[in-house]
């Protein structure tokens, strides 16, 4: 079964605070063993994108969204704290 959490945070938590919502929010949904076990490899994938031409017209008004790094360390670090093999996944594939 698919779960939802939401958690309201400060608009511009410190990178502690961060870490703390973040692990808050895991928790309400069953928290990280809920999604693997120690020994476990796990693949985050963050949707980073960088614009090598900044400024051009060409994407001027481009959309685009990143994740926020401290999402990406936060993941990182619940999983790694619980004995899990943490593992990136960059670019499309």
């Amino acid at each position: 079964m698919d779960k939802v959490a939401i958690l309201k945070v400060l608009e511009k938590p410190f990178d502690d605070e961060f870490y703390r919502d973040v692990r808050r929010v895991v928790d309400m949904i069953g928290g990280p063993s809920a999604f693997a076990s120690k020994g476990d490899s796990v693949v985050i994938k963050p949707n980073w994108w960088w614009l090598r031409t900044l400024g051009t017209k060409e994407y001027k008004d481009m959309p685009f969204s990143t994740t926020d790094r401290r999402l990406v360390v936060a993941a990182a670090s619940m999983f790694s704290e619980m004995g899990c093999r943490v593992k990136f996944l960059w670019g499309s594939s």
